[in-house]
């Protein structure tokens, strides 16, 4: 499984997550009250929030809500591994699953209008963490970007690199996963995009590139 089908898979799961119970919890006793993962993802930002002043204030006993602050990591994580640094989306989902775990530290969630004890995660919670590391998985099967990996031209000046760098790029364009290919000579990422061709009967591909040295036309 590729890169981008695992970071399809983790927002599959981070959807299913949002569908079932995040967990449940007690305000003054057994947890029996259950909290929708689409409830949580919309406001849990408010008791994240309020948790991180404690935990600034030196109080660690109320801080379970702040792994809400995993999710935009997780989104910086699909991001970066779709078009960016492989590090970068590796370190983000990295630091999304260390914020996610600290909800199994503590038990006790501060909100305004209530106080939530006995949290016990549910399938929801189970589904999310499932979703962060599908989604670091994505990120280090990621093409590294300008790293000059086997995919980029090694020869910057010959024919032969110019040749199988519009080949790679016809490839990627192709089987629709974008195109991560550099030109051999000016090192600039190409681009590609559908043109009619002469005879207007069927589209070409033409490659974009800032020197020229790669563009061109190329039957579709």
């Amino acid at each position: 499984m590729g890169s981008l089908s695992l970071i399809g898979l983790s927002l599959v799961l981070f959807a299913v997550s949002l569908a079932l119970p995040a967990y449940r919890y007690g305000t003054s006793g057994a947890p029996t009250e259950q909290a929708a993962g689409w409830s949580v993802f919309l406001s849990g930002w408010i008791p994240a929030c309020l948790d991180l002043l404690l935990l600034v204030r030196g109080k660690f006993e109320f801080m379970t809500s702040i792994s809400w602050f995993a999710n935009p990591l997780l989104l910086g994580c699909w991001l970066v591994a779709v078009d960016g640094p492989r590090r970068m989306g590796v370190a983000l989902g990295a630091a999304a699953l260390g914020l996610s775990l600290v909800f199994l530290a503590c038990h006790d969630i501060s909100m305004p209008d209530n106080h939530q004890t006995n949290i016990v995660p549910g399938l929801g919670y189970a589904a999310w963490i499932a979703s962060i590391m599908t989604a670091i998985l994505g990120a280090l099967l990621a093409p590294e970007v300008g790293s000059g990996s086997s995919q980029e031209p090694v020869d910057a000046s010959s024919d032969v690199s110019r040749a199988n760098a519009v080949r790679e790029a016809l490839r990627q364009f192709r089987d629709g996963t974008g195109l991560r290919i550099k030109c051999p000579t000016c090192r600039s990422r190409l681009t590609a995009r559908r043109t009619l061709s002469a005879s207007g009967a069927v589209p070409d591909i033409e490659i974009l590139c800032p020197c020229g040295a790669c563009a061109g036309k190329h039957p579709f």
